[in-house]
């Protein structure tokens, strides 16, 4: 039988060792539920944590049937001992019920409605229903520019690079080299053109992207101002969408009843006289839910009390530590220094004018990386040239725990000591960085973890306690043959 720790255990008080304490009490079992209930609660968002789409149908059904049970016999059990829901749960109570009534009022003015082909065909046209669904390219874009070369010896030096990148490119480098050489504005996030229509790009471009295998590279295509390098990722084709009439006819009542609703529960009255025309049978499902909600509350915190009687044993903790020492560590650090390359006239625009400005300062960042790969000393170059504070000190960034900033971090990942990395666009400038030595992952003291290994204790006592509670439950008060 699969067995559940429901809520998160985080905040819990004290957890100690089992003590189900109730033994003079022993309330009557409860009815088993109703195939109705049970399909209503798998998909209750409360009850999500139990995970019941992971089952197949028939296990699901008896799962759920068994969960509501234990629920109404340990709640049961918490109102004997005097316990209430705190106010955070009523209000969770209040929210959710507010919710499912507006539910069963729209779908009952929805169940009444009689709409009408035009408002369906209104309906379906707004939304794109009957639309087919629009193909969807997912592209990166590598272009050499050749706009501001002014002779044709710097206009076939930009052509020999556009074929120099070809031979260096791969799927696995493309973003990279992208960001390092690509002279559009994508460059920043390494050529990704995202999800695309190529009804919305230019048609050269849609032809060269068209062209292209879905996985593969290809270029250099030549352009009125340089050359595309195309990585085509991924190709979906349009594709029909395939409701039935019926199923459209029905979500254009639920629109229509939606708006109705939302205007009527601005008015107590209009809402009172919406809600009496729920069905008995609905307000019966929604008033057992909400009882299945408060069952559901009040057995997890006789469970918490039940399993808060004392504190962890130190060798428990111990070995929790020992356990999941792997786990227990001091994240990777790197050692690294900084060039910042900006401008007076620095702007985050995204203006064409803009992206020139950026464009240039990322022209002298990809320099000065050179210069360094040439041989020249980072430390005296991020002195004469970068904007940073640490120029003073040739750049030093000093030692850099994981998590830092997902582009820094990212970024030194990458690297191996002394490789620098290409441009990174922040919003100051350009970065270049310069990885200098790596400290591996090393393990924490147990002081320093003694909170968590108490979490893991605590979640397991939890655990614990429920299961023995399900064991006695599953005994005396709902054994396996009910639920044949």
């Amino acid at each position: 039988m699969k067995k559940h720790c429901l809520i998160s255990m985080a905040g819990i008080a004290l957890i100690p060792a089992i003590l189900l304490s109730c033994q003079s009490f022993e309330p009557p079992a409860p009815k088993a539920p109703t195939p109705a209930l049970v399909e209503r609660i798998s998909r209750a968002p409360w009850a999500e944590p139990r995970h019941y789409e992971d089952l197949p149908e028939n296990e699901r059904f008896r799962q759920i049937r068994e969960d509501l049970a234990f629920d109404a016999w340990v709640a049961q059990k918490a109102r004997a001992e005097g316990i209430e829901l705190d106010p955070r749960e009523r209000e969770q109570i209040s929210l959710w019920s507010s919710q499912v009534e507006y539910a069963a009022v729209r779908n009952a003015l929805a169940a009444r409605l009689e709409v009408t082909e035009q408002e369906i065909q209104d309906e379906s046209q707004e939304r794109g229903w009957t639309a087919p669904l629009p193909e969807r390219w997912e592209v990166s874009h590598l272009f050499v520019d050749r706009s501001l070369a002014e002779t044709e010896s710097e206009r076939e030096q930009l052509h020999q690079r556009a074929l120099w990148l070809r031979e260096q490119l791969t799927p696995e480098n493309f973003r990279e080299l992208a960001r390092l050489w690509s002279d559009a504005p994508t460059s920043d996030e390494g050529g990704n053109l995202r999800a695309i229509q190529l009804k919305n790009v230019d048609p050269a471009l849609a032809a060269q992207i068209r062209s292209t295998t879905p996985g593969t590279i290809s270029g250099p295509h030549e352009t009125a101002s340089g050359w595309n390098l195309l990585y085509v990722r991924s190709h979906r084709p349009a594709a029909p969408r395939d409701f039935t009439p019926e199923q459209l006819r029905e979500m254009t009542a639920q629109v229509i009843a939606d708006a109705q609703a939302r205007q009527a529960r601005g008015s107590p009255e209009s809402w009172q006289s919406l809600l009496s025309e729920v069905s008995a049978a609905e307000k019966s499902l929604m008033e057992q839910e909400r009882t299945a909600l408060e069952n559901f509350l009040l057995a997890r915190q006789y469970i918490y009390r039940q399993a808060s009687q004392e504190a962890p044993a130190e060798e428990q903790l111990q070995a929790i530590y020992t356990e999941r020492q792997e786990q227990f560590t001091y994240p990777p650090s790197r050692n690294a220094r900084e060039i910042l390359v900006s401008s007076e006239d620095w702007t985050l625009d995204r203006s064409e004018e803009g992206w020139r400005k950026r464009r240039a300062v990322r022209e002298r960042a990809r320099e000065i990386r050179q210069r360094i790969l040439d041989g020249e000393d980072f430390a005296a170059l991020a002195g004469r040239y970068s904007a940073s504070r640490t120029a003073s000190s040739g750049g030093e960034l000093g030692w850099i725990q994981e998590p830092s900033h997902p582009q820094i971090d990212t970024a030194l990942a990458a690297l191996q000591p002394s490789q620098v990395s290409p441009p990174i666009a922040t919003n100051k400038g350009y970065l270049l960085l310069q990885l200098l030595e790596v400290r591996p992952r090393a393990p924490r003291p147990f002081e320093e973890t003694r909170a968590q290994c108490e979490s893991v204790w605590r979640a397991r006592q939890l655990k614990q306690v429920e299961e023995e509670l399900r064991e006695r439950f599953l005994k005396e008060a709902f054994p396996r043959d009910s639920m044949q």
